[in-house]
């Protein structure tokens, strides 16, 4: 077939090329236009992203220095070190031992940092440091720098940074509590290569990229090298877009462009003094961009010379057809909705068509159900986390009643479950009636968000609540959907007006709740009310699927209800317990005691003789229990602890020397066998008594035995590859069973006649409190030996 200039199938092929090379060149612009603006946003984005996390590793670095110089000054041992060598406090030591110190802890952090002791009227005690940078703090400026530290702002930003000629300095001051001459430790440095390497690797920047700190418009810091061109840049802020407290600008330093990112600094009257900067270049994404337009030019070129030598002669043929079709499946993949399409062509396409206006009914239908049911999941898992929030934050609360109004406030709030109003009404066990009690409604309903919706309600169903709410009284005898609930342990909800229902009440039915729901709270042992809510002036429904998760509410709280009543009892039974334990200790033998005082002064009434033999008589007991009092008052004696360095070789040699030879007049031979001379950190006065009270226990033990060999060995040695000090008291005694053993360190319980029970007790405690551990093994018939073991004093741990 021979074709015309002017034929149709020419034209068509024609056109449809030249529309194949003119979309082309559209669809080839826009990817190119959408790939480069991409690619710019990441720059931009990529510099955001490293200077805010610059921001935060510098505020992460000073928090660590602030750590840091804290533990370091406020450890006792470097003061009262000083002290002790000196004979006073030497300032400008204990500043080199503070000094001394952190070097040790990070050298490389903390080597060109000055540490400075500042007393109460601005005076420096003391100064250590790197000499070219001592003496930035003076007198002077001290006191500037006490009033900062004095404002209240100052609790919440620590840092303090001053220019001190051309440098930025940094300064972090924490207090001192243990010298009363010492206000402030303070550590002062600059911004130099050390935190700017450090930064780098944070960031972890590449070597194109450029990290730099800027000081009177000069860059200082390891990054010189890196940034020797940027001594062109002019830093005028005003030409900066400004986000937040960062600045970013786009510059072409020496022919190669950077995207910056400008972190000023600040002195504490608001004035810039510096700038931490980063440079991120952006000579790779300018290649990206050559590569990415060459590949889709020549994917483009290709297109168009596929198309209109292949598909040129097919696409005339079917393409009136499909129009409407390729149309409105374009629409579909955009994710709109609405398309109608018209039945056109004939045979195969006519049927396709058919089938494919069927598939976007159906899609659309699909698509309808899949947004509600979105949506409800959406609202579902929102009410979830609300409920978990609410469940977590109540287990802190010891009122049940403020639990009740937190969860009322959950309830009807925009960012809780939604609610538009709720009414707790409190269950009086006394009159058996439901009273109200408070009423809580939601802030857009306050504000007047929906006065739209507001014709045809009243101003006190939404203003006047708790006015109303006092009135109300409803007893759970007469039948209503309040009584039922409660009594019936059971939510009950209705999407509907509730001037239908009997609520009890015709003052509540006044509220007009619609679409309500009433929820009974309450615990194993006790009722506590019923709440009320409902979605005024909304059209919202209430699902099984929220019934569901306000049951799990309720059973959760239920539960926090009954475990609050639990420990409350817990407690009254061990209340309970002590004091029967104090009565059978204490005044069973001292009801005695007084009943022989009361027949001696009835006998001395009455002229007996022999009273002073008998008072004689019961000194003894007298004695016991002012011993038992004093045993009483020292167990309840929370004291404080004097605590000093002192070798724990002397303490028993003292208490061997001051017992033996009592020990040794009732045939009992006692020895101290010393394998290592240690120090230990702690009260002597209270150690002291807890070997004595092991040794007394030893004495009783072996004094019953009936043996002819009684012996006590007191044995002290060091704990092999530990720093742990073991004192080893052993005798051949009467030992004891596992009944005893389990027992032996409870209060009020003792096997020996005439003993309170708290001797051990209170040593436990000793021994507990200097963070050491003491052990019973003990065989019946054999013997008992008690393990103390405690901590080994040395110089470098101090």
């Amino acid at each position: 077939m021979r074709l015309r200039r002017d034929s149709l199938l020419i034209k068509i092929i024609f056109y449809n090329d030249i529309a194949i090379i003119l979309t082309s060149l559209m669809i080839a612009g826009i990817l190119t236009f959408i790939t480069f603006k991409d690619m710019d946003s990441e720059t931009k984005r990529m510099t955001r992203e490293k200077i805010k996390t610059l921001d935060r590793f510098y505020d992460f670095y000073v928090n660590s220095l602030e750590d840091d110089i804290y533990q370091m000054s406020n450890g006792g041992h470097l003061s009262s070190t000083t002290a002790k060598q000196t004979g006073e406090m030497n300032y400008s030591l204990l500043a080199a031992r503070i000094k001394s110190q952190m070097d040790k802890q990070n050298f490389k952090m903390y080597r060109n940092t000055v540490i400075t002791l500042i007393g109460y009227k601005g005076e420096i005690l003391g100064e250590s440091g790197r000499k070219d940078a001592l003496e930035t703090l003076t007198v002077t400026n001290s006191h500037k720098y006490l009033e900062f530290l004095s404002d209240r702002k100052y609790q919440i930003k620590s840092v303090y940074q001053e220019a001190v000629g051309n440098s930025t300095v940094v300064r972090i001051s924490v207090p001192n509590y243990l010298d009363k001459n010492i206000r402030e430790v303070v550590m002062s440095f600059t911004i130099e290569d050390t935190f700017l390497k450090r930064a780098r690797e944070i960031l972890g920047l590449d070597e194109k990229h450029r990290i730099f700190y800027i000081q009177a418009s000069e860059i200082v810091g390891e990054e010189e090298e890196r940034t020797e061109h940027f001594d062109t840049l002019t830093l005028n802020y005003d030409t900066f877009n400004r986000e937040q407290d960062y600045l970013y600008r786009e510059v072409n330093i020496e022919k190669e462009i950077y995207y910056l990112g400008i972190y000023p600094l600040e002195d504490a009257e608001g004035k810039i003094i510096g700038s931490l900067g980063i440079a991120i270049s952006k000579t790779d994404v300018t290649q990206m961009k050559a590569l990415v337009l060459l590949m889709i030019a020549s994917i483009t070129i290709a297109l168009i010379l596929f198309n209109s030598a292949i598909f040129g002669k097919i696409f005339y043929k079917m393409l009136n057809p499909l129009v409407e079709v390729a149309e409105a499946s374009n629409r579909i993949a955009r994710g709109e909705s609405g398309i109608s399409l018209k039945v056109q062509g004939s045979g195969e396409i006519r049927s396709m068509v058919k089938s494919f206006k069927k598939m976007v009914e159906t899609i659309e239908e699909n698509e309808k159900d899949l947004k509600e049911k979105n949506l409800k999941l959406k609202e579902n898992i929102n009410r979830i986390d609300v409920i978990e929030k609410l469940l977590l934050g109540i287990y802190g609360e010891e009122d049940i009643f403020d639990v009740i109004r937190i969860i009322l406030r959950a309830l009807t709030s925009e960012v809780g479950l939604g609610y538009s109003r709720g009414v707790f009404l409190r269950y009086s066990r006394e009159i058996e009636s439901l009273v109200g009690e408070y009423s809580m409604v939601n802030n857009s309903l306050k504000n007047g968000e929906s006065d739209d919706q507001a014709i045809g309600t009243f101003r006190f169903q939404r203003e006047s609540l708790d006015e109303i709410i006092s009135y109300i009284k409803i007893s759970i005898r007469e039948k209503s959907l309040l009584a039922e609930s409660l009594l019936e342990k059971k939510i009950i909800y209705y999407n509907d007006k509730s001037y239908k229902y009997n609520l009890g009440n015709e003052l509540l039915q006044s509220m007009g709740f619609n679409n309500f729901i009433i929820i009974p709270i309450y615990s194993n042992d006790r009722d506590y009310g019923c709440i009320i809510l409902d979605n005024f002036m909304k059209k919202r429904e209430i699902t099984p699927e929220e019934v569901e998760l306000l049951n799990l509410l309720i059973l959760n709280l239920g539960t926090h209800f009954k475990n609050k009543s639990l420990e409350e009892e817990k407690l009254e039974n061990e209340r309970a317990l002590t004091i029967g334990k104090l009565s059978e200790k204490f005044l069973d033998g001292r009801e005695m005691v007084l009943s022989k005082i009361y027949h001696l002064m009835e006998e001395a009434k009455a002229g007996g003789e022999d009273i002073a033999q008998k008072l004689i008589a019961l000194e003894g007991e007298l004695i016991n229990i002012k011993r038992e009092d004093s045993i009483l008052t020292e167990y309840s004696d929370m004291k404080e602890y004097q605590l000093e360095v002192f070798p724990l070789n002397e303490l028993l040699n003292e208490i061997y020397l001051e017992n033996k030879e009592e020990i040794s007049s009732k045939g009992i031979s006692i020895s101290l066998f010393v394998k290592y001379n240690g120090m230990v950190y702690g009260d002597r006065r209270e150690l002291k008594k807890v070997f004595l009270e092991v040794l007394d226990n030893a004495i009783d033990a072996v004094a019953m035995n009936g043996k002819a060999n009684k012996k006590i060995n007191i044995i002290l040695s060091k704990g092999r590859n530990t720093e742990k000090i073991r004192v080893r008291v052993v005798d051949n005694g009467i030992g004891m069973d596992e009944t005893e053993l389990q027992n032996i360190g409870e209060p009020f319980v003792s096997y020996k006649k005439d003993s309170a029970g708290l001797g051990l007790s209170i040593a436990f405690r000793i021994i507990k409190h200097h963070r050491g551990i003491m052990k019973f093994i003990s065989t019946p018939n054999e013997g008992t030996e008690v393990k103390i073991t405690l901590n080994d004093y040395k110089e470098e741990n101090k």
